[in-house]
């Protein structure tokens, strides 16, 4: 999801395709006949079809990894990966599918520093724990009712505000997993109304109200989506 919003077109149509990323044709994301599919489909379909071996290469995304500052010499460091069941990573009209990993392998990047940095560092622990700025990011979900009219979700944040939300909505059956429904298609469901409040505080101060009638009223959510992804 981070890929298919943050990264720039060139990028998506060439480095992360490496990690098999391939866009989905826009009301074909549910698609898995391969006549009826998308194009993305089709490419990600043809390169593994008929069980081929493929290569697969790709970033890890999580909060170590995506900050600026170099991990000092003697931090032990463990990366836990679990996998999700194949009903969620994979597409198609059957279940007889299933992903088989033969080999992997975690690519680490080691700098060499001048003798007078380590020198440094030594001192600096010598004085204190060394702080290293991350920003959080989290994943929460909501399990909302089909049908209802109003809903407020109490205490979704304890304690601090995040600086950044990204809110989805998806179908249940495709949170957790099933091989004919795309686990990131969100869709709007007709979603008419929308805020945050802190307290007395309503974030944004005027509500998001789009309309998904024959108006298409949406054009501030659709601009938000890229004045607060920066």
């Amino acid at each position: 999801m981070f890929d298919a919003l943050l990264s720039p077109k060139a990028v998506q149509e060439s480095l992360l395709t490496a990690g098999l990323f391939f866009r989905d044709s826009p009301g074909k994301i549910d698609a898995t006949e391969i006549l009826n599919a998308g194009e993305g489909f089709k490419t990600r379909y043809n390169i593994c079809k008929d069980s081929k071996l493929m290569d697969m290469i790709g970033a890890l995304h999580f909060d170590l990894g995506n900050q600026s500052k170099y991990l000092i010499n003697s931090v032990n460091l463990r990366i836990k990966l679990e996998r999700n069941k194949y009903a969620f990573a994979l597409m198609s009209a059957s279940q007889d599918f299933k992903i088989v990993i033969q080999h992997a392998s975690l690519f680490v990047r080691k700098v060499k520093v001048a003798p007078s940095i380590l020198i440094a560092h030594e001192t600096a622990l010598s004085r204190g724990a060394i702080k290293m700025p991350l920003r959080r990011t989290e994943v929460k979900s909501f399990t909302l009712s089909s049908g209802m009219q109003s809903i407020t979700i109490p205490n979704a944040f304890i304690g601090q505000v995040p600086a950044r939300l990204i809110m989805g909505m998806v179908s249940n059956i495709a949170y957790n997993g099933d091989f004919s429904n795309n686990s990131f298609n969100f869709k709007h469901y007709d979603l008419s109304y929308l805020c945050l409040l802190d307290g007395n505080r309503m974030i944004p101060s005027k509500p998001y109200q789009p309309k998904f009638d024959t108006s298409n009223s949406y054009s501030r959510c659709y601009m938000s989506l890229f004045t607060d992804l920066g």
